[in-house]
Parts: C-alpha cells; structure tokens; sequence
C-alpha cells in the first residue's frame, strides 16, 4: 500500500513538472525566461503558489520525489491520535535543533570510546559532569508503590538541589518519573541507555541526535547519555554484581536462583544499574 503511494505520487510530479512548459520552466528552457516574467513570476518570488514550483526545482534531476539516502531519513507510517501533528510540529522545529547543534558541536558529538569507572561507553552530551564528584544513582523496582516513589524523589531532589549529579538507566516508572523530573527542573542527569544510539557504520551515526526532551537538555549542557559497549556488559565485575543482585532477588521472592543469558534484556537492564552503582562509587 505505502509503495502504491509512493509510485503514484512519483508519476504525477513526472506528469506535472517533467514535461512541457512546466519542465522548461523548471529546467532553465528557451521558455523559463518569459514564465517567469509573466503571470507566474509572483509565485516564483514568494507567493504562497510558490511551493509547488520551489518543490518541482529541487528534484528537477531526480527520478523519484522520494529521498533515497537512509542517512536523512527516518520512514514510518503514523498511527496513533495525534501523531500527525506531532511530527508536523517536529518537522517544522528542524531549522531550530539544527542551529542549536551548529553551534553546540561538542554537545551532540557522538564518542565511541568514552571510558570511566574502567567500563567503555558510546556518550554523548555535557561529559563535564562525568568529572563532579558529589553523584547519586537512581534505582528503583517496578513494584515499588507510589509513596515510595514520592520519597525517592523528594531525596534525590534535595540532593541535585545541593549540587549532586544523578545517575539512572530509566527503565522503571519510578526511575523514569525521577528523571523526568530532575531534567524539567534543570539538574545534571546521566542516563544510561540499553540500546540508544545508531550501530557504528551505519548510514544514521552521523546525522544522529537526542530525539525531543533529550535533545533539549543535552543542548543547555545539563544531559549526559552512555550506552555501554559489549565488553562493558561482559566486564567481570559487572556480570559478578548482577549476578549476585539478580540472586538476591531470586531469594528475597523464594525463587531458585538460574543463571540468565548474558544477551538477555533482563541481565542488560540489571547490568546497567550495576554500573551506575559503580560509576557513583557504590
């Protein structure tokens, strides 16, 4: 269905702007020179008819409407209530996140060797804040109740507000409300991601940045994001402190405690609060 889109939209630029006195006017013919100076040179010079034909220039070499390179592009069918407007509103935000990563280069460079607490990281963001020393990592069970949520919370602010930096791989409701919390009021955040950044090599790395609230505190500096290597997951005291918390977990529930893949989502997610125990000093 979406290439049936996609090819039917192709043939009517073809149609429209690929032949005939549209084309030359598009192309730079023996005729463009009096369609732009007749009735159309209002449009051309910034009436709002102007788009179609701003539009037709731009892929006046191309075969296709369509762009190719996966690297500027991110293709997906929208579905949900009010995702259209959403992206529509992104899109329209493009030239603002572009000056701000223009002129904040360091801040959105993507680094693929970023060693601390003897573990590798791909980061990117303020890696200022990986140097200050008074740091409170942010763990917390997906059944802890709402009050103990709250409480958390209030402690890990009254911390940040005494100039703590906090650490969190956000994945339960709790860790994700403090986080959210902590970057809507401006206090330094890493997060510590599963799977956050473009494979290295891929058409994406280099056009890569934070997406939407991430992107808006990385650019005031107060947002750093670690996704570890492989061989940070499979470092031998990582997967040591996660065994033994995934044991006590096991005991606290009166489980058998059996080993778990080392590839699975769950020894990950256990493995990247270990190392932000470890990156505080726990």
């Amino acid at each position: 269905m979406v290439r049936g889109f996609k090819s039917g939209c192709t043939k009517v630029y073809k149609e429209v702007y690929g032949s005939g006195e549209n084309a030359a006017e598009v192309h730079g013919g023996e005729n463009a020179a009096e369609v732009h100076g007749g009735e159309n040179a209002a449009g051309v010079h910034g009436n709002e008819d102007a788009a179609p034909m701003h539009f037709a220039r731009i892929f006046a070499s191309r075969g296709s409407i369509w762009q190719e390179d996966k690297a500027y592009y991110h293709e997906r069918i929208l579905h949900a209530p009010g995702q259209l407007r959403r992206m529509i509103d992104y899109v329209k935000d493009n030239p603002r996140r572009l000056w701000i990563k223009s002129h904040n280069p360091e801040l959105f460079r993507l680094h693929r060797r970023t060693e601390a607490a003897g573990l590798l990281f791909t980061s990117m963001g303020n890696h200022f804040i990986l140097e200050w020393p008074d740091r409170q990592v942010v763990e917390m069970s997906r059944s802890a109740t709402d009050e103990e949520v709250q409480e958390r919370l209030r402690m890990v602010l009254a911390a940040a507000h005494n100039g703590t930096v906090t650490y969190t791989a956000a994945i339960s409701e709790g860790e994700k409300l403090i986080a959210r919390t902590l970057r809507e009021q401006g206090y330094p955040l890493v997060v510590l991601l599963n799977d956050g950044f473009p494979k290295e090599g891929s058409p994406h790395e280099r056009y890569y940045k934070p997406g939407g609230v991430y992107f808006e505190a990385c650019s005031r500096g107060q947002l750093l994001l670690m996704e570890p290597t492989e061989e940070a997951f499979r470092d031998e005291g990582v997967m040591a402190a996660a065994e033994e918390s995934l044991r006590k977990k096991a005991e606290a529930r009166h489980y058998s405690y059996t080993p778990i893949p080392l590839t699975s989502q769950r020894y990950r997610f256990i493995a990247l609060n270990e190392m932000g125990k470890r990156l505080v000093g726990e």
